[in-house]
């Protein structure tokens, strides 16, 4: 099992710009709804829709 830490910045549906310096949340664009800015409270543990960064 692996233990890479599972949070926004190695996500493939974070996208660094929006309002805030942590970057939106692309993931609720692919299920038809808009993006959601990355809250200081999820940054850094990631969500359920973590997916792994593509070359990471």
């Amino acid at each position: 099992m692996s233990d890479e830490k599972q949070s926004c910045w190695n996500c493939m549906f974070q996208q660094i710009g929006g309002d805030t310096f942590l970057g939106i949340c692309t993931y609720f664009s692919t299920i038809g709804k808009s993006n959601k800015d990355i809250t200081p409270t999820v940054v850094d543990k990631g969500c359920k829709f973590w997916s792994k960064k593509q070359g990471q």
